[in-house]
């Protein structure tokens, strides 16, 4: 009878330390398998193209994971590029490059809750020689991350060029509202942007609140038109680029060296040939003017009334009225010889 008791105890303990394992087991799984997650979300591939040494820098992975405003959308894409329609007469589209692009956005905002991480970001045009731009507005391609928005309102700026980098800023537009159409999104201009023939910059900025807007890209273009579009954290939370710097250069990962924007308004001088020729046009003019006031003065013939005064001829008078002819009657009032009686 003993020996059955021990026996039986023997099993309990057996299969007690059998439960106990398996449930050690089951406890060591998850801890395992978030160690490993960790290791490989903390070491990226030297050829990874998102890789980057300032972790600030590098785009977030998810929204969860996002507690500080990033400089580019990352693994978020946009949709596809949906072309904005063309500004009503007797605006025109000034400069064009809404296409060619890519599915990454570098960030262009402010922050109320994040000075330190506030970013510009600008892409140059050029004003054909003979010509003069009112800018009205600007079209610019973009999307919210990690939140969905929306800005508060935007900024828009244009710099003069500086050895193929912004440089003076020239004009501000500061807290406009804006309207957005799919990914498109308008600014209008309260006054018009006055640009001469030369090189500019354009800067698209979002005012945002990040908690809980979050921030504001403006859409990548892959191919380059003029310089590639520069990037600056003035503040100082990224820790790269606090003043003007090629895009590419701060933000290795972005989806390309320009951005996708499109400038309306209307045009001074089209072209340098017409201002040239409209000139003389309006100064020749004048010659028609002496043929009117030569028409007056061609009636004098008609009206040469002197030739018709010419009266004196026929009212030569003086010759009819030689009267003194028939009174020279003293030549024959000689009497002196007849009188000549005192001889006798």
């Amino acid at each position: 009878m003993k020996k059955q008791i021990n026996l039986s105890l023997k099993a309990h303990l057996i299969r007690g330390a059998f439960y106990l394992l398996l449930l050690l087991a089951v406890c060591a799984i998850p801890f395992a398998l978030a160690q490993r997650h960790a290791t490989n979300r903390s070491v990226a591939p030297a050829t990874d193209p998102n890789a980057v040494f300032n972790p600030a820098v590098a785009p977030p992975s998810t929204a969860a994971d996002q507690t500080q405003p990033a400089v580019s959308s990352g693994g978020r894409g946009l949709p596809p590029l949906e072309i904005p329609p063309y500004p009503k007469a007797p605006q025109v589209v000034l400069y064009d490059q809404y296409n060619n692009a890519s599915v990454i956005a570098t960030l262009s905002a402010t922050f109320t809750d994040f000075p330190a991480f506030s970013a510009d970001l600008a892409d140059d045009f050029v004003v054909p020689a003979g010509q003069t731009w009112n800018v009205q507005s600007i079209a610019a391609d973009g999307v919210y991350f990690p939140f969905s928005g929306p800005a508060n309102s935007f900024n828009v700026f244009f710099y003069a060029n500086n050895a193929g980098l912004p440089g003076t800023q020239i004009y501000s537009a500061m807290n406009q509202p804006f309207s957005v159409v799919g990914s498109t999104f308008t600014v209008n201009l309260p006054s018009m942007a006055v640009l001469t023939a030369g090189t500019y910059w354009v800067e698209i900025q979002a005012n945002m609140t990040f908690n809980p807007n979050g921030a504001w890209g403006w859409r990548d273009r892959t191919v380059q038109s003029n310089q590639g579009a520069a990037w600056r954290n003035p503040g100082g939370g990224f820790g790269v680029c606090p003043t003007w710097t090629r895009k590419t250069t701060c933000i290795p990962f972005a989806g390309g060296p320009d951005q996708v924007f499109r400038l309306n308004g209307t045009i001074q001088g089209a072209s340098p040939t017409p201002s040239p020729t409209a000139s003389p046009i309006a100064t020749h003019t004048p010659t028609p003017t002496p043929t009117a006031i030569h028409t007056p003065t061609e009636t004098p013939e008609p009206t040469e009334t002197p030739k018709a005064t010419e009266t004196p001829e026929p009212t030569e008078t003086p010759e009819a009225t030689k009267t003194p002819g028939p009174t020279e009657t003293p030549e024959p009032t000689e009497t002196p010889k007849a009188t000549e009686t005192p001889k006798p």
